[in-house]
């Protein structure tokens, strides 16, 4: 045999299955449950527009900095020197 008793959301009281408001606290279910969705798409609205609002990542240099912080310069390239294998080609050539 199935319990033919809940427990009141509002103020946890034992009361019947099929109670529509709750003889002691007075809350209407249908309410309750109306206002429950009401918040639980709210908070979902709230949370969405936090993440639209944290700051993103630079698609550049990949950290997260200031709109009026402009990225910093990529460090320049050490610049092969060019007679570098040139001077090896004419050492092996004197010895």
């Amino acid at each position: 045999m199935p319990d033919d008793t809940k427990i009141c959301d509002s103020c946890d009281t034992v009361i019947g299955r099929n109670e529509k408001t709750c003889p002691k606290c007075k809350v209407d279910f249908e309410e309750l449950e109306d206002a429950v969705a009401t918040v639980s798409k709210a908070q979902e609205v709230i949370e969405k527009r936090r993440k639209a609002a944290e700051p993103k990542p630079c698609e550049k240099c990949k950290t997260i900095h200031k709109e009026e912080e402009a990225c910093p310069a990529p460090a320049p390239a050490a610049k092969k020197n060019p007679l570098r294998g040139l001077g090896k080609v004419l050492r092996s050539k004197n010895a």
